[in-house]
C-alpha cells in the first residue's frame, strides 16, 4: 500500500513538472516574440509616423494567422495584429483531433508551430491590440494600444470569441482564484483536489476529462436534463467523472482568498444547496469579440458579424471577416482557417481591383 502511494505521489509530481516545463517553454517563446515586436514598434513610433499597409488582419488565432500567411505568400504588404498573446481559444484545447494531418495534439503545440510557420513565410506579426477603428473611408485607420497607428486599404477581422461567463455573485471576485475557463492552463493547480465543471457541450467534456487526470474528484453540472456533447464523448466522460443534471449555478462561494464552494439550485424542486469545491471551470459557450466594431459593421441578433460566405466581405467594401466571429460559423478550426484563406484571397482581389481602377 505504501509503495503504491509513493508511486502515485511521484506520478503527480512528474505531471506537475511536465506541465510547468511546457508552460515555461511557451512563456519563453511568446516572450521572445514580444521583445522582437517591441523593438519594431519602438522604431516605428520613434519616427512619429503611421504605418501604411495594403491589408491589415485583426486577430492572432488560427484564422488571423492563416490569413496573414496567405497575404505574405502573395507578397501583399500586410500586418497581423495578434493581440498580446496570440493563439486564441485553440490554446485552451488539451487535445485537437479535427485538424487535417494530425491525429491528436494539444492546441498550444499546434499554435506554436503555426506561429513559427507564419513567420517563416514572412508575415509581419505585431503583438498588440487595436483600440479604435475608423472605417468610414479608405484607407481605414487602426489605432493600437502601444504600436501607433496603421492605415490599410483592406481589413480582415478575425478576432474570434471569448468564453462566456455566468455573471453570478462571486464569479468576478474569484476569477483566477478558483474560477477559470481553461482547464489546460490551470489543471496542474488542482492535483488531488475537487473541482466542478459547468456546461453540457463538447468543451465541458474536454475540460472534465483533462481535469480528471489531475483532480481527486470532478463533478460536471449541467443546467438541462441532458448534455449536448457527442454521445461517444459522454460515454468517455462517464468513466472518469460524475455528471449532475438540472442544476443552476447561483453564486461562487469563497473565503476571500480562494473558492470553497458553489451555490446551486435544483431546477425541478427549487432546493438550494452549497456544493463544496476547490475550483470552478466554466464551459458554457462563447461570445464574439465584436465590441470594437459593433457600431461600424452589421451584426447578427447574437452579435456575430454578417458576412457573405462566398467572399467573406461584410457590409463595408474592403472589410472582410473570418473565424468564430462570423455569423453561421461552424466553430471548427479547419473551417475558420478555410474562411480566412478565402477572405485573404478576396482582400487581395479587392486591392488589385482598386489599384487597377
Amino acid at each position: 500500500m505504501e509503495s503504491h502511494q509513493i508511486e502515485e505521489e511521484e506520478a503527480m509530481e512528474n505531471g506537475f513538472e511536465r506541465q510547468q516545463s511546457r508552460n515555461c517553454r511557451i512563456g519563453v517563446f511568446f516572450f521572445v516574440c514580444l521583445i522582437s515586436n517591441f523593438l519594431i514598434c519602438s522604431i516605428m513610433l520613434g519616427t512619429g509616423q503611421s504605418q501604411a499597409v495594403d491589408v491589415l488582419v485583426l486577430g492572432g488565432g488560427p484564422a488571423g494567422l492563416s490569413a496573414g500567411m496567405h497575404l505574405a505568400d502573395a507578397h501583399i504588404p500586410s500586418v497581423v495584429l495578434t493581440g498580446p498573446e496570440p493563439g486564441g481559444l485553440l490554446t485552451h484545447a488539451a487535445k485537437v483531433e479535427n485538424w487535417p494531418g494530425i491525429l491528436a495534439e494539444s492546441g498550444i503545440a499546434i499554435m506554436q508551430r503555426l506561429i513559427e510557420q507564419v513567420q517563416a513565410h514572412g508575415a509581419q506579426l505585431v503583438y498588440d491590440s487595436a483600440v479604435r477603428l475608423d472605417l468610414t473611408q479608405r484607407p481605414f485607420v487602426i489605432e493600437t494600444a502601444d504600436s501607433g497607428i496603421f492605415t490599410a486599404n483592406a481589413l480582415i477581422i478575425a478576432l474570434g470569441s471569448s468564453p462566456r461567463k455566468l455573471n453570478i455573485p462571486g464569479e468576478a471576485t474569484y476569477w483566477g482564484k478558483g474560477v477559470s475557463s481553461c482547464a489546460l492552463c490551470d489543471a496542474f493547480a488542482y492535483v488531488d483536489r475537487e473541482v466542478v465543471v459547468v456546461g453540457g457541450g463538447d468543451s465541458a467534456v474536454d475540460q472534465a476529462i483533462h481535469l480528471a487526470d489531475y483532480a481527486r474528484k470532478v463533478t460536471v453540472f449541467v443546467r438541462s436534463k441532458d448534455m449536448r456533447a457527442k454521445p461517444v464523448r459522454i460515454r468517455e466522460l462517464l468513466k472518469k467523472v460524475t455528471i449532475v443534471y438540472n442544476k443552476q449555478m447561483l453564486e461562487v462561494i469563497g473565503n476571500g482568498q480562494q473558492v470553497t464552494g458553489i451555490k446551486i439550485k435544483d431546477r425541478h424542486s427549487g432546493v438550494e444547496e452549497i456544493f463544496p469545491t476547490d475550483g470552478v471551470f466554466l464551459a458554457i459557450g462563447h461570445e464574439p469579440n465584436t465590441w470594437l466594431i459593433k457600431d461600424a459593421i452589421t451584426l447578427s441578433h447574437d452579435g456575430h458579424i454578417l458576412a457573405d460566405f462566398e467572399t467573406m466581405q461584410t457590409n463595408i467594401p474592403g472589410v472582410f471577416a473570418a473565424g468564430d466571429i462570423v455569423a453561421g460559423s461552424y466553430r471548427q478550426v479547419p473551417v475558420a482557417v478555410g474562411d480566412a484563406i478565402k477572405a485573404a484571397g478576396k482582400a487581395i482581389d479587392f486591392i488589385r481591383y482598386q489599384d487597377a481602377a
